[in-house]
C-alpha cells in the first residue's frame, strides 16, 4: 500500500467530514430527483414567507409547480401555471395567471432575448 502521508486521526476526520456532507444533503431543501427539482423559495422582502415550488423538466416542456397555484384543465397538487416549450424552433413561456380561464394568460416567446441578438452597443452594465 503507498504511503499518503495521512493519519488514521486525518482519514477518521476525512470519513466523519464526509458523512455529515451526506447527511446535510439528506436535509437540504433542495432535493433532486430525475427530471424533478423541488425547493423552498424564501420571500424576497423581510417576512418569514415561503413557498414550495417544483420544476419538472420533460422532452416536450419544463412545468413548473407551485404549492397552492394550477391552471384551468389542472386538478390540484399537478397544475403548472408556468409553461416553458420549444415551438418552431422558439423558446416560449406559457403562463396561466388566471385559474378560471381555460387559455393562457400571457405566451410570450424569448427569440428577443438570445444571446447571437445582443447588440454591445446598447448594453450598459452597472
Amino acid at each position: 500500500m503507498a504511503d499518503t502521508g495521512l493519519t488514521p486521526e486525518d482519514i477518521t476526520k476525512a470519513a466523519e467530514e464526509m458523512r455529515q456532507v451526506r447527511e446535510a444533503d439528506e436535509r437540504a431543501e433542495i432535493t433532486a430527483k430525475p427530471n424533478q427539482i423541488d425547493v423552498v423559495l424564501q420571500d424576497q422582502h423581510d417576512t418569514d414567507d415561503t413557498l414550495a415550488v417544483t420544476v419538472i423538466a420533460t422532452e416536450r416542456g419544463v412545468e413548473i409547480r407551485a404549492a397552492g397555484h394550477s391552471d384551468y384543465h389542472t386538478e390540484a397538487p399537478f397544475g403548472s401555471p408556468v409553461y416553458l416549450e420549444l415551438v418552431d424552433g422558439v423558446l416560449m413561456v406559457r403562463i396561466w395567471a388566471d385559474i378560471n380561464r381555460e387559455d393562457t394568460t400571457h405566451s410570450i416567446p424569448l427569440d428577443g432575448a438570445l444571446e447571437s441578438k445582443r447588440i454591445e452597443e446598447v448594453r450598459k452594465d452597472g
